[in-house]
């Protein structure tokens, strides 16, 4: 059996798995830094009175903030990360199937509510779907996850589809 082929059967047993992780809260400061870093002047993210006058108890988060954040802790050490910047341990493969070239398949998101600075989050992760492709250069493992970020209330802001390839 291919390691390619391994990682299809890891992937099929992980079908229904589900994981539940505290993000934290979404403060002002961190909407402001990202509105600014994707260029987004729009007063909305920037302006706590602008966002008031529009019936928002502070500034709103841009829609795709909460689920392009690929990463919310502090991140690790640069001897724990492989070259491309993933990590060694406790990403989608365990170490035995270490060495397949993992990168993102692309994404649905569907926007529920817009979070406001101050909101507390949580991340629900499922796998719902796994698939094998006969690529150019051999096969290719597809794995979809369902990610639905929510408050502790569970009101929904956004929930996306993403794809992962493995190959």
């Amino acid at each position: 059996m291919t390691l390619i082929e391994k990682v299809a059967e890891h992937f099929k047993a992980s079908i229904g798995q589900k994981n539940e992780e505290h993000l934290g809260i979404m403060s002002g400061l961190m909407i402001q830094r990202y509105a600014l870093a994707i260029g987004d002047d729009n007063p909305l993210y920037h302006d706590q009175e602008y966002a008031r006058q529009r019936g928002y108890a502070d500034i709103i988060a841009p829609p795709n903030m909460v689920a392009s954040i690929m990463d919310w802790t502090v991140g690790l050490k640069e001897e724990d990360l492989h070259e491309d910047g993933t990590p060694k341990t406790g990403g989608i493969l365990p170490p035995s199937l270490q060495g397949v070239r993992v990168m993102g398949g692309g994404e649905m998101k569907k926007f529920y509510n817009p979070i406001v600075a101050g909101t507390d989050l949580y991340l629900t992760t499922e796998v719902i779907d796994t698939h094998v492709k006969e690529g150019k250069k051999g096969l290719i493992a597809f794995l979809v996850l369902k990610n639905t970020y929510k408050d502790e209330k569970e009101k929904i802001y956004c929930i996306s589809e993403r794809t992962v390839i493995a190959r």
